[in-house]
Protein backbone atom coordinates (compact mmCIF):
# COMPACT_ATOMS: atom_id res chain seq x y z
CA UNK A 1 0.00 0.00 0.00
CA UNK A 2 0.86 3.68 -0.12
CA UNK A 3 1.45 3.83 3.56
CA UNK A 4 3.86 0.71 3.78
CA UNK A 5 6.87 1.51 1.58
CA UNK A 6 9.80 -0.36 0.94
CA UNK A 7 13.53 0.00 0.14
CA UNK A 8 13.39 -0.65 -3.64
CA UNK A 9 16.66 0.62 -5.92
CA UNK A 10 14.96 2.62 -9.07
CA UNK A 11 15.89 -0.13 -11.31
CA UNK A 12 14.12 -2.92 -9.30
CA UNK A 13 10.97 0.43 -9.10
CA UNK A 14 11.47 0.46 -13.16
CA UNK A 15 11.36 -3.15 -13.71
CA UNK A 16 8.25 -3.63 -11.37
CA UNK A 17 6.46 -0.18 -13.33
CA UNK A 18 7.18 -1.94 -17.02
CA UNK A 19 6.07 -5.52 -15.70
CA UNK A 20 3.12 -3.88 -14.12
CA UNK A 21 2.44 -1.76 -17.75
CA UNK A 22 2.84 -5.11 -19.01
CA UNK A 23 0.53 -6.64 -17.48
CA UNK A 24 -1.86 -3.99 -16.86
CA UNK A 25 -1.79 -4.20 -13.05
CA UNK A 26 -3.12 -1.25 -11.65
CA UNK A 27 -1.99 -1.78 -8.16
CA UNK A 28 1.40 -2.73 -9.75
CA UNK A 29 1.60 0.65 -11.45
CA UNK A 30 0.43 2.29 -8.49
CA UNK A 31 3.22 0.51 -6.08
CA UNK A 32 6.18 2.05 -8.22
CA UNK A 33 4.96 4.93 -8.71
CA UNK A 34 4.48 5.97 -5.05
CA UNK A 35 8.15 4.41 -4.21
CA UNK A 36 9.72 6.41 -7.66
CA UNK A 37 7.97 9.46 -5.68
CA UNK A 38 10.54 8.89 -3.04
CA UNK A 39 13.57 9.28 -5.36
CA UNK A 40 15.07 12.36 -6.91
CA UNK A 41 14.45 11.50 -10.56
CA UNK A 42 15.98 13.09 -13.99
CA UNK A 43 13.49 15.27 -15.08
CA UNK A 44 13.48 14.11 -18.42
CA UNK A 45 12.70 10.52 -17.23
CA UNK A 46 10.43 12.07 -14.26
CA UNK A 47 8.47 13.84 -17.55
CA UNK A 48 8.72 11.24 -19.64
CA UNK A 49 7.09 9.07 -16.70
CA UNK A 50 4.83 11.61 -15.95
CA UNK A 51 3.29 11.86 -19.28
CA UNK A 52 2.82 8.38 -19.84
CA UNK A 53 1.70 7.38 -16.53
CA UNK A 54 -0.25 10.16 -16.45
CA UNK A 55 0.97 11.50 -13.31
CA UNK A 56 0.78 15.53 -13.50
CA UNK A 57 2.44 16.55 -10.46
CA UNK A 58 5.56 14.79 -12.37
CA UNK A 59 5.17 16.61 -15.01
CA UNK A 60 4.89 19.86 -13.19
CA UNK A 61 7.94 19.02 -11.54
CA UNK A 62 10.17 17.85 -14.41
CA UNK A 63 8.76 21.44 -16.33
CA UNK A 64 9.68 23.51 -13.61
CA UNK A 65 13.14 21.75 -13.45
CA UNK A 66 13.39 22.15 -17.28
CA UNK A 67 12.45 26.15 -17.52
CA UNK A 68 14.91 27.00 -14.79
CA UNK A 69 17.80 25.06 -16.30
CA UNK A 70 20.09 26.61 -18.96
CA UNK A 71 18.64 25.36 -22.56
CA UNK A 72 22.40 24.48 -23.35
CA UNK A 73 22.17 22.06 -20.98
CA UNK A 74 19.68 20.07 -23.72
CA UNK A 75 20.74 17.17 -25.78
CA UNK A 76 19.81 16.32 -28.94
CA UNK A 77 18.41 12.94 -27.56
CA UNK A 78 16.43 15.14 -24.80
CA UNK A 79 15.26 17.49 -27.81
CA UNK A 80 13.88 14.40 -29.46
CA UNK A 81 12.36 12.70 -26.69
CA UNK A 82 10.49 16.22 -24.98
CA UNK A 83 9.44 16.54 -28.57
CA UNK A 84 6.70 19.53 -28.71
CA UNK A 85 7.35 20.36 -24.87
CA UNK A 86 11.31 21.18 -25.89
CA UNK A 87 9.97 24.15 -28.51
CA UNK A 88 7.82 25.47 -25.41
CA UNK A 89 10.99 25.69 -23.08
CA UNK A 90 13.06 26.83 -25.82
CA UNK A 91 10.21 29.84 -26.80
CA UNK A 92 10.14 31.15 -22.90
CA UNK A 93 14.25 30.71 -22.07
CA UNK A 94 14.28 33.60 -25.38
CA UNK A 95 11.71 35.35 -23.40
CA UNK A 96 13.80 35.47 -20.21
CA UNK A 97 17.31 36.36 -22.69
CA UNK A 98 15.44 39.00 -23.96
CA UNK A 99 13.79 40.18 -21.04
CA UNK A 100 17.71 40.28 -19.34
CA UNK A 101 19.29 41.72 -22.65
CA UNK A 102 16.36 44.79 -21.98
CA UNK A 103 17.10 45.31 -18.44
CA UNK A 104 20.24 45.12 -18.64
CA UNK A 105 21.23 48.14 -21.12
CA UNK A 106 20.82 50.77 -18.24
CA UNK A 107 20.10 51.56 -15.15
CA UNK A 108 16.25 52.65 -14.18
CA UNK A 109 15.35 55.73 -13.80
CA UNK A 110 17.06 56.65 -10.35
CA UNK A 111 17.68 60.29 -11.59
CA UNK A 112 14.28 61.54 -11.70
CA UNK A 113 13.39 59.18 -8.53
CA UNK A 114 15.84 59.15 -6.30
CA UNK A 115 16.70 62.43 -4.47
CA UNK A 116 19.83 63.47 -2.31
CA UNK A 117 19.94 62.27 0.65
CA UNK A 118 20.05 64.08 4.04
CA UNK A 119 24.12 65.06 3.86
CA UNK A 120 24.35 65.54 0.20
CA UNK A 121 23.44 68.64 -1.91
CA UNK A 122 21.35 68.64 -5.52
CA UNK A 123 24.77 69.90 -6.90
CA UNK A 124 26.44 66.91 -5.29
CA UNK A 125 24.14 64.79 -6.10
CA UNK A 126 24.62 64.62 -9.80
CA UNK A 127 27.83 63.01 -9.36
CA UNK A 128 25.97 60.19 -7.38
CA UNK A 129 23.75 59.33 -10.44
CA UNK A 130 26.87 59.56 -12.78
CA UNK A 131 28.90 57.09 -10.53
CA UNK A 132 25.60 54.49 -9.82
CA UNK A 133 25.12 54.57 -13.62
CA UNK A 134 28.83 53.79 -13.92
CA UNK A 135 29.26 51.03 -11.54
CA UNK A 136 25.45 49.65 -13.00
CA UNK A 137 27.58 49.38 -16.46
CA UNK A 138 30.14 47.36 -15.04
CA UNK A 139 28.63 45.22 -12.15
CA UNK A 140 24.56 44.48 -12.76
CA UNK A 141 24.42 43.34 -16.23
CA UNK A 142 26.35 40.12 -14.95
CA UNK A 143 23.71 39.74 -12.56
CA UNK A 144 21.36 39.62 -15.50
CA UNK A 145 22.92 38.14 -18.19
CA UNK A 146 24.53 35.20 -16.43
CA UNK A 147 22.02 34.32 -13.66
CA UNK A 148 23.09 30.74 -13.07
CA UNK A 149 26.55 31.18 -13.02
CA UNK A 150 28.53 32.69 -9.62
CA UNK A 151 26.22 36.27 -8.84
CA UNK A 152 27.99 39.50 -8.29
CA UNK A 153 27.20 40.99 -4.55
CA UNK A 154 26.00 44.04 -5.25
CA UNK A 155 24.75 44.51 -1.73
CA UNK A 156 28.01 43.88 -0.08
CA UNK A 157 29.97 46.17 -2.66
CA UNK A 158 31.26 49.57 -1.02
CA UNK A 159 30.14 52.50 -2.37
CA UNK A 160 30.97 53.52 -5.80
CA UNK A 161 33.59 56.32 -6.22
CA UNK A 162 31.69 59.33 -6.76
CA UNK A 163 28.58 57.69 -4.30
CA UNK A 164 27.82 59.76 -1.35
CA UNK A 165 28.03 57.39 1.36
CA UNK A 166 24.56 59.17 2.24
CA UNK A 167 22.57 57.63 -0.81
CA UNK A 168 23.78 54.83 -0.75
CA UNK A 169 21.25 52.98 0.82
CA UNK A 170 18.61 54.62 -1.51
CA UNK A 171 20.13 53.58 -4.48
CA UNK A 172 20.49 49.99 -2.86
CA UNK A 173 16.42 50.24 -2.32
CA UNK A 174 16.11 51.08 -5.91
CA UNK A 175 17.75 48.39 -7.07
CA UNK A 176 15.67 45.81 -4.85
CA UNK A 177 12.86 47.15 -6.33
CA UNK A 178 14.15 46.71 -9.55
CA UNK A 179 15.31 43.37 -9.29
CA UNK A 180 12.08 42.36 -7.48
CA UNK A 181 10.31 43.58 -10.93
CA UNK A 182 13.19 41.53 -12.91
CA UNK A 183 12.55 38.39 -10.75
CA UNK A 184 8.61 38.58 -10.67
CA UNK A 185 8.56 39.09 -14.54
CA UNK A 186 11.22 36.08 -15.14
CA UNK A 187 8.72 34.13 -12.00
CA UNK A 188 5.71 35.03 -14.52
CA UNK A 189 7.44 33.42 -17.51
CA UNK A 190 8.40 30.05 -15.77
CA UNK A 191 5.08 29.86 -14.54
CA UNK A 192 3.43 30.46 -18.22
CA UNK A 193 5.56 27.81 -19.70
CA UNK A 194 5.04 25.51 -16.52
CA UNK A 195 1.33 26.09 -17.20
CA UNK A 196 1.69 25.62 -21.26
CA UNK A 197 3.46 22.34 -20.90
CA UNK A 198 0.76 20.86 -18.58
CA UNK A 199 -1.80 22.23 -20.89
CA UNK A 200 -0.40 20.18 -23.80
CA UNK A 201 0.51 17.30 -21.17
CA UNK A 202 -4.04 17.60 -20.87
CA UNK A 203 -5.01 17.50 -24.42
CA UNK A 204 -2.44 14.77 -25.23
CA UNK A 205 -4.24 12.64 -22.72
Amino acid sequence: SATQLYNFSEQQLYVILQLSDKFQSEDGIKFAIDHLALHDMPPLLRMSLGIKYRVQEWVRTAANQFMRQPVGSLSVEDFRQLGDIAHIIYRRHDELEDRRKSASLGPPSFRTSIGPASGCTPEAHTSCHNAWGSFWTRQVPKLLLHPDKAQVKVFDTPAPSGLNPACRAAFLDGVRHFKYEVLHFETYIMQEGVAEIITHFAASA
